[in-house]
């Protein structure tokens, strides 16, 4: 009896290991260096830049190509991006952008990346 009570909780163990694994893998995001952003940009790559600092932040300096999204409303218009598409997200820093690719992976959105060091690290031209 105590066998297979032990065999039992093991398979239990085990679903449940499998089960929270299946849910952590499907919640990652790829983070890109601001020079792989640099090549993504220079070659034929199809993909939605998405700068997410705010308006008068964005219109000082940014991404040629960069459409603005601001963190403080992303979440009410998320939904102007498509969810079949890759998405590249960047910030001041690069921890903003982790959250919001966080989130558009909860919401269903499949290829999302963020800018690590975000703004901070990007050496290319902007435009205003």
């Amino acid at each position: 009896m105590k066998n297979i009570r032990r065999v039992s909780l093991f398979f239990v163990l085990l679903v449940l290991a499998l089960a929270l694994s299946g849910c952590m893998s499907s919640y990652s995001f790829e983070t890109v260096k601001a020079s792989d952003l640099q090549k993504m940009l220079n070659s034929s790559e199809k993909f939605t830049l998405v700068d997410i600092r705010e308006a008068d932040t964005y219109q000082r300096g940014h991404i040629a190509g960069a459409i603005n999204l601001p963190f403080s409303s992303f979440q009410e218009k998320y939904q102007q991006l498509k969810p079949d598409d890759k998405i590249v997200l960047v910030c001041y820093s690069g921890s903003t952008s982790q959250q919001a690719a966080q989130f558009l992976l909860e919401k269903g959105y499949k290829k999302v990346s963020s800018v690590a060091g975000g703004m901070e690290a990007w050496q290319g031209p902007v435009t205003k």
